[in-house]
């Protein structure tokens, strides 16, 4: 036998798959259980803060849940995860134990490589600080153990595995065992997913749009207004630029002249046969209104790549608001940048101008090199500088303004602005306070062009969806190139599948909140597409992108926790593409019956409007049966599992009373084996299991 390398010990011990004896969990330091007394015995003073833990016990043993509502409820970042429940969790109960519902997710599906595929997708994700996973039926293969651990351990989750007590004989990655004396409920499995949960890709339900995140408080985001003015758009909507001499009529006289005109001594208001007289080359363009406007839409149109606040300004302007998408550039200078790089490339002669609000950029055109927002000090002198006889005022009324003497717009600043409204008309004090910001300017933007859609046609039938993958990113590139120059998002898009026997199957794909990243979305699609069977060979592939929606990146967070974890949308919609997974979010609602306040949402919907708090709702079972189980009954005595029920004497009513549905009367009743039951009876005198507490 050839003798060992000295470092053969090592590169053993070195090796992901090499577990050893006593494996410390991290810092050493664990997570409260919130009882004094599993703490003390608990290594580290609590539950470990990521990782695999076991509790064996008597499968379904529901009393696991109240073991870990202190947890559940514990403050800090990240989702919590329920997978695989005996029963449906009591929405009520969990947020009177301070548990945040809206970070609390459910998985149930009787499929069980799916649900294990899911759960450790959850885990490993970053996503969930806490999972509780009640194991699928038969037992668990040392492999998959071990990767459940290694995806908590990855995704900085603590992932608690009830199994069943006879699984302590196998041999186990799990840092931390706990073997648990509880009565087992004895449920039956309910067939199929749970009613609520249907959010599998196929399932029709409503999707609404993510709210927008509030802006914390503090100051107000400040605006900034840029202001590019076309001023021979007239002559360069048609063409553009051109060297030679041109000029821009209506009727017998000059209205616009291009600088080689002007050269040559031709000016706007003079006679055509004048013009002609000075510049022989003289090229005369007739006056078009609707030519024009098409240009500065078009102009706006392609200026939504910057922000989606864009207003044009007839004849000759387009304002756009730009104070809420520095961040989006990385700041005011890269801004200038795109601007600078827009107004190369744009085919029409082009001014800048820059203010804190529309008529003050319209204004100020032509600013000096700048490296960073002005003050509202330096954009306040700027205005004062203005002559008057430069405003963009009727002829008449800036004679009026210079007759008192007045040469400057400054000069009337400190005027009170009553007398000024009583000296030169309502309109002129309205828009001079506008024009300092004192009065809303508000503007109208534009509207985008229609929606996204595209269509590619294959030139030989293909029956691999596999080799979707190309055209998938192909159509997402464009769609993605689209919304970032509108900056817009998407909720839901569709793939439309033209199969060569006349069909077509529609895919949709639906996210949590609007995004319009192309990865995402192949990511989304793929999973989708993995799902769908073709009945014929395909001919070609539509992507429509549906209603889109704005984005405001100026709500960003200013200072990202470099610790966050990812937002729980992502993960909610890789899973709610599984057809096999059932997935809802708990949630309280109204109703008459248990099982109508403990109702479940699709995880893409919004949260609906809270339910108001009900008085009775103090002593209520933390796990509910839907619908109830009968209980058989043996001389007036209710009986569970073959052994009667002690019933408590306190009762409560139930009812519909809009609907003829006889009225319930509940009871809370305790089984020999230690179990409090929620038992109620009906008007025929049968008795009915509605939850465990």
């Amino acid at each position: 036998m050839p003798p060992m390398p000295p470092d053969f010990l090592q590169q053993l011990l070195a090796r992901r798959d090499t577990w050893w004896g006593r494996e410390s969990t991290g810092s050493g330091q664990g997570q409260s259980t919130g009882f004094n007394d599993l703490d003390r015995i608990l290594a580290g003073g609590g539950w470990p803060e990521q990782g695999l833990v076991e509790l064996l016990c008597p499968l379904p043993c529901p009393a696991v849940l109240h073991l870990l509502l202190p947890v559940l409820a514990s403050d800090g970042p990240g989702a919590r995860l329920i997978a695989n429940p005996p029963m449906r969790p009591s929405a009520t109960m969990l947020a009177r134990a301070g548990v945040p519902l809206d970070d609390l997710l459910i998985l149930r599906s009787d499929d069980r490589a799916t649900l294990l595929r899911a759960s450790f997708e959850a885990i490993a994700g970053d996503t969930v600080r806490l999972a509780l996973l009640w194991a699928p039926g038969g037992p668990l293969p040392a492999g998959t153990l071990r990767r459940l651990h290694l995806g908590a351990q990855q995704g900085r989750c603590l992932l608690i595995l009830v199994r069943p007590r006879q699984a302590g004989q196998q041999p186990s990655p799990a840092p931390l065992r706990l073997a648990l004396n509880c009565p087992a409920a004895g449920l039956p499995r309910a067939a199929g997913p749970d009613p609520a949960s249907s959010a599998g890709a196929g399932a029709a339900h409503t999707v609404v749009a993510a709210a927008r995140p509030r802006r914390s408080g503090g100051a107000a985001m400040s605006a900034l207004w840029l202001a590019l003015h076309f001023p021979l758009l007239a002559l360069e909507a048609e063409h553009g630029p051109r060297p030679e001499p041109r000029v821009l009529v209506r009727g017998n006289r000059v209205l616009l002249a291009n600088p080689a005109a002007r050269a040559a001594g031709v000016e706007a208001g003079l006679r055509l046969g004048t013009a002609r007289a000075l510049c022989e080359t003289l090229e005369v363009h007739e006056a078009r209104a609707d030519q024009q406007h098409q240009a500065l839409l078009r102009e706006a149109r392609q200026l939504l790549a910057l922000t989606p606040q864009v207003c044009p300004a007839p004849p000759a302007t387009v304002l756009l608001e730009v104070g809420s998408c520095l961040k989006l550039f990385g700041g005011f200078k890269p801004l200038l940048a795109r601007v600078d790089r827009y107004r190369l490339h744009c085919p029409l002669t082009s001014r800048l101008g820059i203010g804190p609000t529309p008529l003050a950029a319209w204004h100020l055109t032509d600013p000096p090199a700048l490296e960073a927002p002005p003050e509202a000090a330096r954009f306040q002198a700027w205005l004062a500088d203005l002559p008057l006889a430069d405003l963009d005022l009727d002829e008449r009324l800036r004679r009026r303004l210079q007759a008192p003497g007045f040469r400057t717009l400054g000069e009337l600043f400190p005027l009170p602005r009553a007398a000024l409204g009583k000296r030169f008309g309502v309109d002129f004090l309205d828009w001079l306070q506008r024009l300092l910001g004192e009065q809303a300017d508000p503007r109208k933007p534009i509207s985008p062009p229609r929606p996204f859609r595209e269509r590619l046609d294959f030139d030989d039938p293909l029956d691999n969806l596999d080799r979707l993958s190309g055209p998938m990113s192909t159509l997402l590139g464009k769609l993605e190139e689209t919304l970032n120059r509108h900056q817009e998002s998407l909720v839901t898009l569709r793939w439309h599948l033209y199969l060569n026997n006349g069909q077509r199957d529609t895919l949709i794909v639906r996210r949590a909140r609007q995004g319009h990243d192309a990865a995402t979305w192949l990511d989304l699609s793929q999973r989708r597409l993995s799902h769908h069977e073709l009945s014929a060979p395909l001919l070609g592939l539509g992507l429509d992108g549906g209603r889109p929606r704005p984005r405001n990146p100026g709500l960003a967070e200013l200072f990202p926790d470099p610790g966050a974890r990812p937002p729980l949308a992502g993960l909610l919609e890789k899973l709610a593409g599984e057809p096999a997974l059932g997935v809802y979010r708990p949630d309280r609602g109204d109703g008459h019956l248990p099982e109508e306040t403990e109702r479940g949402r699709s995880p893409l919907a919004s949260a609906p409007k809270p339910a108001a708090e009900d008085g009775r709702d103090q002593d209520r079972p933390l796990w509910l049966l839907d619908p109830p189980r009968p209980l058989t009954l043996r001389d007036r005595v209710p009986h569970w599992r073959g052994r009667p029920l002690t019933l408590f004497p306190q009762e409560e009513r139930f009812s519909q009373p809009w609907h003829d549905l006889a009225a319930r009367r509940y009871r809370v009743a305790h089984h020999p084996d230690g179990l409090c039951c929620w038992v109620f009876e009906d008007d025929q005198a049968r008795w009915w299991l509605q939850g465990f507490f």
